[in-house]
């Protein structure tokens, strides 16, 4: 009788996937958990999220001053829960990320996004990949619905310039504008040589399914619904690049001195620029 030889099933992206993360900047959705199964990381997420500092961006801030020394940064969840960081550690992620990133990667944060009944969060892009590169994740958890799902810009991780940007040298805040289409027709009025027409586009992502987009796509959410809806974000980069922690919103950005916990989820890291620590066991 022949040996039964039990292999990992390999999660690719095709090449038309790869295509159109290169031209799009995102692409997904794909399943990962069931279900009922994300639905139940709700109060791990919230558990973890409220023993951190939470979302922390002083109004006076010094260049060295430290404030995360003793404190957890919101970003660092998957750090903080052995649930979160096996799920961070799926070959539905990695094996499809090592294709944009390379065969060493580490994930440097896992972050509960919460958005209660007809809350908006507003134009904007992840300013971390200002300083660095990666990829990041979105993850339906609970009530997460396309209606309810991630708002993108698809190309904007090719604009010359980030709503940050436009707040920061024109003068022009983008994220205070509700209407997209006013949004659209202003950033036409301040960016005309772009090489499409931006749109707008819900991400068609349901609980337990997720999307990969570049750290500098444009995105905004918006939750029109009647229920809480909740999603995890997992951000991932090579190990030569050195993650930091902003203590700003706006650039220029000002970074605090600690440097935030990264886990090694592939590879290695011969590099030795960020602070690699044991995943947490449970």
């Amino acid at each position: 009788m022949e040996p039964v030889l039990h292999t990992r099933k390999v999660f690719q992206l095709s090449e038309a996937e790869l295509d159109h993360f290169e031209r799009e900047g995102w692409v997904g959705p794909f399943p990962l958990l069931g279900t009922e199964d994300a639905r139940a990381l709700e109060p791990e997420l919230a558990r973890h999220f409220q023993a951190s500092r939470g979302y922390f961006y002083p109004a006076d801030v010094r260049e060295g001053d430290c404030y995360y020394e003793d404190s957890l940064w919101f970003q660092s969840l998957h750090t903080m829960s052995a649930a979160l960081a096996s799920i961070g550690r799926r070959p539905e992620l990695l094996d499809r990320i090592e294709q944009l990133l390379g065969k060493d990667l580490i994930q440097w944060a896992g972050i509960r996004f919460e958005q209660n009944p007809h809350e908006r969060l507003l134009w904007h892009t992840d300013t971390e990949y200002d300083h660095w590169g990666g990829v990041s994740t979105w993850m339906g958890i609970q009530n997460v619905t396309p209606e309810t799902a991630l708002k993108i810009l698809p190309g904007s991780h090719r604009f010359p310039a980030s709503p940050e940007d436009i707040q920061h040298k024109y003068g022009l805040d983008l994220t205070r504008m509700l209407d997209d289409d006013e949004m659209l027709s202003e950033l036409q009025r301040i960016l005309p040589d772009l090489d499409n027409e931006p749109r707008v586009l819900r991400v068609p992502v349901h609980d337990g399914e997720f999307v990969i987009f570049d750290g500098k796509l444009w995105h905004a959410s918006h939750n029109p619904s009647d229920c809480e809806r909740v999603a995890m974000g997992m951000r991932y980069s090579s190990p030569d690049q050195r993650i930091r922690i902003p203590l700003t919103y706006l650039p220029p950005l000002i970074f605090d001195p600690t440097r935030p916990p990264c886990l090694l989820v592939r590879g290695e890291d011969r590099f030795g620029v960020n602070r690699i620590v044991e995943a947490p066991q449970g």
